[in-house]
C-alpha cells in the first residue's frame, strides 16, 4: 500500500530530437514515455485495483514567462453550440517541435517517487502509434511536500479575515462526477465546477488514508464544503467545454477558472458542528486543497485530466 499523504510533485522539462505530429491528447504520449522504463508504473496506469489512483500526470505545457499553455489537439465550441457534431474528422493534429523545451508534471506518493525517476532516466527513444519519438534531453524538478505543514498555512489563509475567496485554475481539462449522487453505479458527468465535485477525490484520498472511509462521513463533508463554498453566476462566463482526441474519441473536459467565495459563517458553523462527529474540517479542507495541487481532481487524473493550480 502506498502513502499518498506523502506526496512529491515532479516537474519534468523535456526536448525532443525532431519534430513530430500527434492528434491524440498529449498526455498519451507523457504515459507511454514513463511505462516504456517501467513495468511497476505501467500496472499501476492499467490495473483497476488501484481506487482511487494514486497519481496524476500531465499533458505536455508550452511555457513562455509567466504564461503556461497546455499542448493538445482541441475544439472549444462556442457557448451557443456545445454539440462537436462531425467535428473528430476535421481536428488536425498538432506539431512538436524538436529541439524546443516542453513540461510536464507528474503527482506521486514518496513510495514510487523512485520508479518514476528511474524511468525518466532511461529514456531515449519510444514507440508512440507507429512513430518512434525521439528523447534528446529529460530535465527533473521535485518538491516534497509537507502535508501537514501546507495545511495548516492554508487554515490560517481560509479563516483570515483578509481572505474572501480561493481560484481554482482548470490547467488541464477536468473531468467531473457529482459525488452527492445515491444509488447509481456510475456517477453522473458535469460540467460544472461544483465546490463538491472539484474536491471529492481528494478528500476521498484522505478518508482513506486514514481508514475513515464511510459512506456516512464522506457524504457529510462533501455537504460542509458545498455549504462554505459559494459559487458565483460569473463562472458561467469563465469555464468552458474543449473537446480532445484520447484513442481515437472525442472526449470533453472542463477548462478555464472558477472563484469560490468563502462563507466565513457557514465554516465557523461547519468548524464547531462537525467536532460533534470527530470530523476537523478545517484540517480536512485544507489537505485537499492541497493533495489537490498535486494529485489533481476528477477522474482521469492519470490519464491526464484535472491538473489545476489554486489561488488563494
Amino acid at each position: 500500500m502506498v502513502h499518498i499523504l506523502n506526496p512529491v510533485s515532479i516537474k519534468v522539462r523535456i526536448v525532443f530530437e525532431n519534430d513530430f505530429l500527434i492528434k491524440d491528447y498529449t498526455s498519451k504520449l507523457v504515459k507511454s514515455i514513463l511505462i516504456s522504463g517501467s513495468k511497476t508504473l505501467e500496472e499501476i496506469f492499467t490495473k483497476e485495483k488501484w481506487e482511487p489512483k494514486p497519481i496524476h500526470i500531465t499533458p505536455l505545457f508550452k511555457i513562455e514567462g509567466s504564461k503556461k499553455s497546455a499542448v493538445y489537439t482541441r475544439y472549444i465550441p462556442s457557448k451557443e453550440t456545445a454539440s462537436p457534431g462531425g467535428i473528430l474528422e476535421r481536428l488536425k493534429p498538432i506539431k512538436i517541435y524538436g529541439g524546443v523545451e516542453y513540461v510536464f508534471y507528474i503527482g506521486t506518493p514518496l513510495d514510487l517517487e523512485n520508479e518514476f525517476l528511474n524511468s525518466l532516466a532511461g529514456v531515449d527513444r519510444v514507440l508512440f502509434g507507429k512513430e518512434h519519438v525521439v528523447v534528446k534531453r529529460v530535465m527533473i524538478e521535485k518538491e516534497y511536500i509537507d502535508l501537514q505543514e501546507e495545511s495548516v498555512k492554508l487554515s490560517e489563509k481560509l479563516v483570515s479575515r483578509d481572505v474572501d475567496s480561493i481560484k481554482i485554475i482548470f490547467e488541464s481539462p477536468a473531468m467531473l462526477k457529482d459525488p452527492l449522487v445515491v444509488h447509481r453505479e456510475r456517477k453522473k458527468k458535469i460540467f460544472y465546477p461544483l465546490p463538491e465535485a472539484v474536491l471529492s477525490t481528494p478528500i476521498y484520498m484522505i478518508l482513506v488514508s486514514q481508514g475513515r472511509l464511510r459512506k456516512s462521513v464522506y457524504i457529510k463533508v462533501l455537504r460542509y464544503i458545498k455549504t462554505i463554498f459559494d459559487t458565483p453566476y460569473t463562472t458561467l462566463k469563465t469555464v468552458n467545454i474543449a473537446w480532445l482526441v484520447y484513442n481515437n474519441k472525442l472526449v470533453p473536459g472542463l477548462i478555464g477558472y472558477t472563484k469560490y467565495f468563502i462563507d466565513k459563517q457557514a465554516l465557523t458553523m461547519a468548524m464547531n458542528n462537525s467536532a460533534k462527529y470527530n470530523i476537523d474540517i478545517l484540517d480536512m479542507l485544507s489537505k485537499a486543497l492541497a493533495l489537490a495541487k498535486v494529485y489533481g481532481v476528477g477522474t482521469g487524473r492519470a490519464t491526464g485530466f484535472g491538473h489545476i493550480s489554486i489561488q488563494i
